[in-house]
């Protein structure tokens, strides 16, 4: 991943800035990772003026069905972690393998306040959206570009 944040934290990650970066055959260029074991999450996170090329799954993640399976400490979270009150802007997506933006969050546990603004996708997989509340997209485009590389 790119920026990646979560996995094994059991508190907030919060006030990051993930700016002015190119990814090319990255797995994830923003990957926000956690279970309903690990907990924690994030918060106040802005990832703009990105450029992402032949993404090899995602461009964008937030998921709660994260799992590891060489993790060594086991452990049982007070809450399922939760992703909020992120900003993806002015960024370009040239190519996913997997849906572009992708939410996958839990009943109980949604991620919510995440904005998209200025996200020019070309030859990207539309989105999955699941257990969410509150996503804006503004100037989100998906466009086919078949002389694309």
């Amino acid at each position: 991943g790119g920026v990646t944040l979560g996995s094994h934290t059991g508190s907030w990650i919060e006030n990051i800035l993930g700016e002015d970066n190119i990814y090319e055959q990255t797995e994830v260029p923003f990957r926000c990772k956690t279970s309903e074991i690990t907990g924690g999450g994030g918060r106040n996170v802005t990832f703009r003026h990105n450029v992402m090329k032949n993404i090899k799954n995602n461009a964008f993640l937030f998921t709660t069905n994260y799992t590891d399976e060489f993790a060594v400490g086991k452990f049982k979270a007070t809450n399922a972690g939760v992703f909020h009150d992120m900003l993806v802007e002015d960024c370009v997506v040239q190519g996913t393998k997997k849906a572009t933006f992708k939410i996958y969050g839990m009943p109980g546990a949604e991620h919510y306040n995440i904005t998209l603004r200025n996200v020019k996708i070309v030859n990207g997989k539309k989105q999955e959206l699941k257990d969410y509340k509150n996503v804006v997209q503004e100037n989100v485009t998906y466009t086919e570009d078949k002389n694309a590389k």
